[in-house]
């Protein structure tokens, strides 16, 4: 995640590492990030590519291909739903270029602590999985999203299950 351009902060670092301590994770001091899966979803925090003094928080909601039938009409619906909800908080919805459907936000690196990271994992589980029944919903797949924290993408803290990452990364 390093390089000559926009190199690891060490308030970034510190950041981790801090965050490593509180929730029991191996300390690296020279960690490049964070990745974990949660149930389906993978969460990945970095430093922002452009900006040392901000960490973006990413998290994978699903494969298209894998969970509905991409098509304008889905497009249409993401647009609109990041439209709504653009007021209420500041996670974004994206399609990446390779097809992931992803739930991005972007914070600042100085104004956050080790709890607020924790906070902030936690909220961004909790939307994608809102956000994947919403869309499972909306797609016919039988899932109604009145059952899922009425179809809105809420905040909450589930537990977060661990799986192994890419060197540079803290093992979570």
């Amino acid at each position: 995640m390093s390089d000559a351009m926009n190199p690891v902060s060490d308030q970034f670092r510190s950041l981790l590492s801090e965050f490593a301590q509180l929730s029991g994770l191996p300390d690296r001091s020279d960690a490049d990030g964070l990745e974990f899966a949660a149930g389906e979803h993978t969460v990945c925090v970095v430093p922002h590519p452009e900006r040392a003094d901000l960490l973006l928080t990413e998290v994978l909601v699903g494969r298209p291909d894998l969970m509905f039938d991409p098509s304008a009409d889905l497009l249409r619906t993401l647009h609109r739903i990041n439209g709504a909800a653009r007021f209420q908080h500041d996670w974004l919805i994206i399609l990446s270029p390779d097809d992931a459907l992803l739930i991005y936000t972007v914070r600042s690196v100085t104004h956050t602590t080790a709890a607020d990271l924790e906070s902030l994992l936690c909220e961004g589980i909790e939307r994608a999985e809102a956000l994947q029944a919403l869309l499972a919903g909306l797609m016919g797949d039988g899932v109604d999203p009145e059952q899922t924290n009425s179809g809105e993408l809420a905040s909450g803290a589930p537990n977060a299950g661990s799986t192994g990452v890419p060197t540079g990364m803290i093992r979570a």
